[in-house]
């Protein structure tokens, strides 16, 4: 696979299968199992939630912690719940949560610091891995879609569990193969697989605002799909006041992204009771298939400040591309396709404007 050759600085894993997690209730059900049989649990995730399912979870810590057992849970120290799971952690003493800080509070000025957040995902339960962009929240377990994926590679284990860096130690490449990267490399990697020659390339994203630099090189792809929540269906219409406010600045800049690659085209996601967060890339080329898993929804988020853990899989295994190309179709399915004429923001397209050149940095 000349693909592979492309992404030479970093280390490949391989692996035999690629074992898929279908709804948000399963993915629960295998991480509240794995909590309980595995002997070392690592789990990244922004934030921990503090509904009745993750109650269950927080219990089945507890007793880890109390066993002895090796866990170690990262999160996001600014997030909402963290503050009340810190206190909560130091009344149990438990040891397990580590809680990351990645702001800053130097001046008012310094936005893109302040606002750092860890956005890195990983579900580790001994040489088992799930690849997915959830985080431990109800929602998240109950109708907030996402792509789950169980691998099982332990020299990967250990890199994750170590936190090492790309190295060109290379297995013997067969018909899978698996890169690790994080934000500082996402800008490398995306530029590789956008400049390729493939047949079809499709990218979902749950906060969609996309680099001007990815937007220029997906112009020179021929077949390009973006896939987004459409507006009824957008989480933020679920927070307050101002939520749907933010839902539509998301409508204007998709608008703004087919003024940019006017051969693209974008789907809006909607399916009752459900919102998208399946984000990913999938790029088809003959019997070959990329596809990005992980944290990143490939914004500028993701590729200036957040903290991401994305995971490269680069397949020729039948099975395996069947697998992503039903992921497509299931997006297709529950999509409709939107021109540049079907959007309307009337009298406050210039608003949205300036709110985009003001805070689309941060979105």
């Amino acid at each position: 696979m000349e693909i592979i050759e492309k992404f030479d600085k970093f280390k490949k894993y391989t692996f035999e299968d690629l074992i898929e997690i279908k709804k948000p209730i399963n993915f629960y059900t295998k991480i509240k199992n794995s909590m309980v049989t595995a002997n070392n649990v690592i789990i990244f995730s922004m934030y921990f939630g503090d509904g009745e399912m993750c109650k269950e979870l927080l219990n089945i810590i507890i007793e880890r912690e109390r066993k002895g057992m090796k866990t170690k849970i990262v999160l996001d120290k600014n997030q909402r719940t963290s503050k009340k799971l810190m206190i909560f952690a130091n009344e149990k003493n438990l040891k397990c949560f580590q809680f990351l800080d990645l702001s800053t509070c130097i001046d008012f000025l310094r936005l893109k610091e302040i606002s750092a957040q860890f956005h890195s995902k990983l579900y580790m339960f001994d040489d088992e891995i799930i690849l997915t962009g959830a985080n431990l929240e109800d929602y998240y377990f109950k109708n907030r879609l996402d792509r789950y994926f169980i691998i099982k590679n332990r020299a990967l284990g250990e890199d994750l569990q170590n936190l090492k860096t790309s190295s060109r130690i290379i297995q013997n490449i067969r018909n899978n193969c698996l890169i690790k990267y994080g934000r500082q490399d996402e800008k490398y990697v995306l530029e590789v697989l956008f400049n390729t020659d493939f047949d079809s390339v499709v990218l979902s994203s749950a906060y969609f605002n996309l680099p001007s630099a990815y937007c220029d090189i997906l112009k020179k792809q021929k077949n390009v799909n973006f896939f987004v929540s459409a507006p009824k269906y957008n989480i933020f219409n679920n927070f307050g006041k101002f939520g749907p406010f933010i839902s539509k600045l998301y409508e204007f800049i998709s608008y703004r992204t087919l003024q940019k690659i006017p051969k693209a085209t974008l789907y809006q996601f909607g399916l009752e009771g459900y919102t998208l967060h399946k984000k990913g890339i999938w790029a088809f080329k003959d019997d070959i298939c990329v596809s990005i898993l992980g944290s990143s929804n490939f914004n500028r988020r993701s590729s200036e400040r957040d903290e991401e853990l994305n995971f490269c899989v680069i397949t020729q295994d039948p099975k395996i591309y069947k697998i992503f190309n039903v992921e497509v179709s299931f997006l297709k399915i529950n999509s409709k396709s939107v021109q540049i004429s079907n959007f309307n923001f009337g009298k406050y397209k210039i608003l949205y404007l300036i709110l985009f050149l003001l805070f689309g940095r941060f979105l």
